[in-house]
């Protein structure tokens, strides 16, 4: 009876030294694609996310990094963009736009609809992208 005792205390022990303290609950936004609804523009800016990648399109650029999500904070890694020629006003706009995305701290998904809220109290809003 001892030896099942200890087995289950080291067994209880072994596990619990596995928890981490930080929840990421990812699965919520893997596998959906957003497009900003904010402004009117030619360009289609959008916002997807993988198991743990974020990418999109920002007006002119594809944009891409890592991300990580703990009750309802969502925190976007360094960034990598590519570099494409563009207007100088769609380039000003698409910085803008990266930057914003740089400072957001919160998210909240209703249905197909995603919002990010940075520290500012500013939002950026999408919809989900179905095709």
């Amino acid at each position: 009876m001892k030896k099942v005792g200890a087995v289950l205390l080291a067994g209880a022990l072994a596990f619990g030294g596995c928890s981490s303290t930080k929840t990421v609950d990812n699965n919520e936004l893997k596998g959906r694609e957003f497009i900003l609804v904010q402004k009117n523009k030619k360009q289609n800016i959008t916002l997807g996310f993988n198991e743990d990648n974020y990418y999109g399109f920002s007006g002119v650029n594809n944009y891409f990094g890592k991300y990580s999500t703990s009750n309802k904070g969502i925190k976007f890694d360094k960034m990598g963009v590519t570099f494409m020629a563009g207007p100088v006003k769609e380039l000003d706009e698409e910085k803008e736009y990266l930057q914003k995305l740089g400072e957001v701290t919160k998210y909240v998904l209703e249905n197909n609809k995603l919002i990010l809220e940075m520290k500012t109290g500013e939002r950026l809003e999408y919809i989900e992208n179905r095709v």
